[in-house]
């Protein structure tokens, strides 16, 4: 019995390499996106993750000339930040608005800081996790930059609670 010429041989395992080389690279392809679908559910966990624990709030830098005072973006994020039961005033973890104005340019940033223990020193200190931002020309119109910040605090709740939806279900803790 033989198996046929050389030549014959040749084209049925290039055809078994052409049916075989597609799913070898599908298999890689969903197990890559499995890998990266895992570090970025642990890159949220990292950044974000706190329980479900309150957040405080603090407000850095001022738009005065523009008549946005910390005291109306302190309401308004408060309000949103209460709205989704995450807020106290003597929570440990912290989101941080900041705002500056330089000419016609804007910049407002949220951060989220919460404890992080450094394995090294064995200490625990609040380090910024998670980070937004918007920069923009405004033409003196409080509006639009009061909409970037309100966007940019939803954004943070989203986030949160869709990071922390397990904790969120469980109720609220108190901090």
């Amino acid at each position: 019995m033989g198996y046929g010429s050389p030549a014959s041989l040749f084209h049925k395992k290039t055809a078994q390499l052409r049916r075989v080389i597609p799913l070898f690279v599908l298999l890689q392809v969903v197990l890559a996106t499995k890998a990266s679908q895992a570090q970025n559910i642990d890159q949220d966990r990292f950044q974000l993750y706190a329980g479900c624990t309150p957040v405080q709030l603090h407000i850095q830098g001022g738009m005065s000339q523009l008549g946005i005072d910390t005291a109306s973006v302190r309401r308004a994020a408060s309000g949103r930040l209460k709205a989704a039961r995450i807020y106290s005033e003597d929570a440990v973890n912290a989101l941080l608005v900041e705002m500056s104005v330089v000419s016609q340019a804007f910049a407002v940033q949220a951060h989220f800081h919460k404890p992080v223990l450094d394995p090294w020193t064995n200490l625990t200190r609040m380090a910024p996790t998670w980070s937004a931002g918007r920069i923009g020309v405004h033409s003196f119109d409080r509006t639009g930059i009061l909409g970037r910040i309100s966007f940019l605090v939803d954004r943070f709740i989203n986030e949160y609670l869709r990071v922390n939806a397990d904790a969120c279900e469980k109720g609220v803790p108190e901090n």
